[in-house]
């Protein structure tokens, strides 16, 4: 079957957005006719309200091709509408924002509110927190050697003696390293995850390789043997997910130690920036289902094994939100069972693009 680009499958949902939702783009039969948008509420909450797979919210938007690019105008008080009969939906702005009569004077009125995030707040100071490097990255990274006032640890507005080369960075990410994550089909080291614990500004660049910085955030304790590597620019909130290009893969580790992963985990797999993948990214976790194609009374032989099929059925959808060369970082947005490190990964609907 023929593929399509990532490009080229957003091009084919705003010409055919009916054709798509009839694909894969399914509406909950319990989906609400109307939902009032409140404050606390996430885009990914509010399009798995309607929506099969919540991914999918825009592709179904009616008459907003400009924000299908951009969906994150929706703030609370807002009013968003399921018209079944067309399977799309649309929104309605706040009733402030209908055209009123007023006389002249002096009036204040509180600025808008600020628009609802991708993921819940708390989720993604969690995703904030975490960063996947090269799996050399840290070999040559500047390092952490003394800390101010002979201390032992240092929080926000200490200094920190940092050696190494710092080229023409001044703002630093502080970053501990948390664990390599290896293919788990080669076993080859492919990335690495790191803990951010703050951030750091250059004071004083030393002509001896020791550099003044004063600490500008802490998220724990900082401490001698952290790393510097300069600060990324994420934007969490300017996310589109979308479907990952055709690909397979493999859960490669499960963050912090643990070996199962489900709702809200961080999972590293083996594909990464090689492979088409972006922060937006979103891939299924899948598993092997048998399904019995000529069913035998009870008593009878088992059916010979070029009787039966075998099918994949998705556990679990994944949002990737860090990627390197050769692998990814993504959080679990949802799941029906626990998954583990050797699990498959595979773009959602395939079969599509």
């Amino acid at each position: 079957m023929k593929k399509f680009s990532t490009a080229a499958l957003i091009l084919l949902f705003v010409l055919v957005p009916q054709a798509v939702a009839k694909a894969r783009c399914e509406f909950l039969k319990t989906a609400p006719d109307v939902h009032r948008v409140k404050a606390g509420d996430t885009l990914w909450q509010i399009a798995a309200t309607f929506l099969e797979n919540p991914w999918c919210w825009s592709v179904v938007w009616q008459g907003n091709r400009d924000q299908i690019r951009d969906p994150h105008w929706i703030y609370p008080g807002q009013t968003i509408y399921f018209d079944r009969e067309r399977q799309q939906l649309s929104v309605r702005p706040t009733d402030i924002d209908s055209p009123t009569r007023r006389s002249p004077e002096i009036r204040t009125e509180n600025p808008r509110a600020t628009p609802l995030p991708l993921i819940a707040p708390e989720l993604g100071h969690r995703l904030d927190k975490t960063s996947l490097l090269a799996a050399d990255a840290l070999t040559l990274a500047p390092t952490i050697t003394r800390l101010g006032d002979s201390r032992r640890m240092a929080a926000l507005g200490d200094t920190i003696l940092v050696s190494g080369s710092l080229e023409d960075f001044t703002w630093f990410q502080i970053i501990r390293p948390m664990q390599t994550i290896a293919d788990p089909d080669t076993g080859k080291p492919l990335a690495l995850a790191g803990l951010r614990v703050g951030a750091a500004y250059l004071l004083r660049q030393g002509p001896d390789a020791l550099h003044q910085f004063r600490v500008v955030s802490s998220d724990t304790e900082i401490l001698i043997g952290d790393r510097l590597v300069p600060s990324p620019n994420r934007d969490r909130q300017r996310w589109l997910p979308h479907p990952a290009p055709a690909l397979s893969g493999r859960v490669a580790a499960v963050l912090r130690g643990a070996t199962w992963a489900s709702m809200n985990d961080v999972i590293a797999i083996n594909r990464g920036l090689r492979q088409g993948l972006d922060a937006g990214s979103v891939v299924a976790v899948v598993r092997p289902v048998k399904i019995y194609t000529d069913a035998r009374p009870s008593g009878q032989d088992a059916l010979p094994p070029e009787k039966n099929a075998l099918m994949t059925e998705e556990i679990a959808s994944l949002l990737v939100f860090d990627v390197a060369d050769e692998a990814a970082l993504a959080v679990v947005m949802r799941a029906k069972d626990t998954f583990t490190i050797g699990d498959t990964i595979q773009s959602v609907d395939r079969d599509m693009q």
